[in-house]
């Protein structure tokens, strides 16, 4: 459930600073906060876990490189 609380967060970004951070991979992103929110019991736990290792990181790091410039 803190993946989903974090997707709301982001999701409260202007949409033109998530349009450059993210891309076109937002939907994705808000797709899968929305699975975790609305249907719990139907989430993959490993594609949740390889989210987490995986994408989590990456995304960090692009809110760092933004914060940053």
């Amino acid at each position: 459930m803190r993946l989903a609380a974090a997707l709301d967060a982001l999701n409260r970004v202007a949409p033109m600073v998530r349009q450059e951070l993210f891309g076109d991979a937002w939907s994705a992103m808000w797709g899968m906060r929305n699975r975790i929110a609305h249907t719990y019991a139907l989430v993959e736990a490993d594609v949740v876990l390889a989210t987490v290792r995986v994408d989590v990181p990456e995304i960090c790091e692009r809110i760092e490189t933004y914060r940053s410039s």
